[in-house]
């Protein structure tokens, strides 16, 4: 019989998640170490790309402050891509897009280097209409920080890049951008769906705490505003993300 354990995630701007999850069968006669293991893995199999890239966004970026491009491919430069692809196969050109904004980022960090200015940032490849869910051309969005921004635009040559200043929703929340960026994406065997920078920071990652009523829902702490809760279905993880504000008391795992 499974039990259930619920992980905490800190974000810097004060946004928090909740992940409660099964772990299977982890018997106290296996050891410490490997118990712990245990639960580490089914945590981490329970994590969609949706909530990692909204726990990066985050921790590292900030509403009003940093930026989101869309890196668009004119008649030109998805002329080039197709010859890139070698066929217009979907997947393909999905690759070839791929590899066309690792070559961007290259031109963009060799700028930046010589400016000495900051570069953190992480990019999504979609080629899904964000409205229809059916192909579109490929397209590349991308969170950029402020100091890179206008180097970001100038290396772009391969169409047109559109920026705005990032909104955030409760807290300055950006996870509705997170669910937006990986909703556009599409899941290719072995292909990564978000690229992030080397040094961009993790949340803070509290102590899994063993959860008192398995059946209960997820409830946001006392004193926090609930931001995005997901549809509970019985057996599988639960998924909560909520802002504390400022001096807020920490809460007890009740759930």
């Amino acid at each position: 019989m499974s039990e259930w354990y619920i992980s905490t995630y800190r974000c810097s701007n004060g946004v928090e998640e909740k992940t409660k999850y099964p772990v299977p069968d982890p018997s106290p006669k296996e050891g410490a170490r490997k118990r712990e293991r245990v639960i580490r893995r089914a945590e981490k199999g329970c994590t969609e790309a949706k909530h990692e890239v909204s726990r990066l966004l985050n921790e590292n970026f900030r509403a009003g402050r940093d930026f989101h491009i869309t890196l668009e491919f004119d008649k030109a430069g998805y002329q080039k891509l197709q010859k890139r692809a070698g066929s217009l196969r979907h997947d393909d050109l999905l690759l070839a897009a791929d590899r066309e904004a690792v070559n961007f980022i290259r031109r963009v960090q060799r700028e930046c280097k010589k400016r000495e200015a900051e570069l953190k940032y992480l990019f999504v490849v979609s080629d899904k209409n964000g409205k229809t869910g059916g192909y579109a051309r490929p397209h590349v969005h991308l969170v950029v920080c402020r100091e890179a921004m206008e180097i970001c635009l100038a290396k772009w040559t391969a169409g047109k890049a559109r920026e705005s200043v990032l909104y955030g929703g409760r807290g300055g929340d950006l996870g509705d951008l997170a669910f937006y960026m990986i909703a556009q994406t599409r899941y290719i065997r072995n292909r990564k769906k978000y690229t992030p920078s080397r040094n961009l920071a993790k949340a803070l990652v509290l102590p899994p705490v063993k959860s008192k009523n398995p059946e209960a829902e997820l409830r946001t702490p006392p004193g926090c505003v609930k931001i995005w809760q997901a549809e509970n279905r019985g057996g599988r993880a639960q998924h909560l993300r909520y802002w504390r504000p400022p001096g807020t008391r920490e809460d007890e795992e009740s759930a």
